[in-house]
């Protein structure tokens, strides 16, 4: 007994295979072909194209083997409308983006203050308040005070006992300063 071939069946699984891709793809062009994207419609002034995803009409005329659109006057006035609306997107996003610059800077500025450490601010001095303002002028001058009669007294000592050591026998004689009691 003679086996059946294996190739008319390989044959007739292929073509199976091809048949129903060819029929999956048919129905898909079919929905497709009914969405279509332009309706053309023939006028006496020559054929309107009518674009259903955005509603715009154009007037479209056949010139050396080729059609050629032009928008209606209601088209051109929708184009120059979505124009006008994205160009005053554009500007407030523009001044929204300069205005998170600026924040961002600002930002910056604060982080590198903190960093820096505390920022002591120091008082605002005039010129009739000096080097060092009234309060700290008045301290040095005390300062320079008490210095001053502190060396004067120092030097009347010194200047005491080179007397005594230059005249052994003598009494020694008290000055105005070192009898006041006042350092």
């Amino acid at each position: 007994m003679a086996r059946p071939s294996k190739i008319p069946f390989m044959l007739v699984a292929v073509t199976t295979f091809f048949a129903v891709l060819a029929v999956g793809q048919a129905q898909d062009l079919a929905p497709r072909a009914q969405e279509a994207r332009f309706i053309l419609t023939e006028t006496p002034q020559g054929i309107m194209r009518l674009d259903q995803a955005d509603g715009t009409v154009s007037y479209c005329e056949e010139r050396n083997g080729k059609l050629i659109c032009t928008p209606s006057a209601d088209a051109i006035l929708a184009y120059e409308a979505e124009i006008a609306a994205l160009e005053r997107e554009n500007k407030q996003l523009r001044e929204d983006l300069a205005q998170i610059g600026e924040q961002l800077r600002n930002l910056a500025e604060m982080v590198e203050a903190k960093r820096a450490g505390p920022v002591v601010e120091q008082p605002q001095r005039t010129e009739k308040d000096g080097w060092l303002g009234l309060d700290e002028e008045e301290k040095l001058d005390q300062a320079f005070d008490f210095t001053e009669k502190a060396m004067r007294r120092f030097f009347n000592m010194i200047e005491g006992l080179r007397q005594d050591f230059d005249n052994p026998g003598a009494v020694p004689q008290t000055t105005p300063e070192e009898g006041s009691g006042t350092p």
